[in-house]
């Protein structure tokens, strides 16, 4: 997650704040219903963030 936001730390565009606490972040969480009927634009999308060329 840092480096996501790292850019805009250099550049002054956000400011970190209690950075000695931070934890480790893994990534964004997506909680959708699960065996039930997923639309399927967010089935595309749960199967690109999936994918390798998903992963940020």
């Amino acid at each position: 997650f840092e480096d996501w936001v790292r850019p805009h730390f250099e550049s002054g565009v956000l400011e970190p704040v209690l950075e000695p606490w931070w934890q480790s972040f893994s990534g964004p969480f997506l909680y959708y219903p699960g065996r039930r009927l997923v639309p399927a634009p967010l089935r595309a999308f749960i199967d690109y963030i999936k994918s390798p060329a998903g992963h940020w």
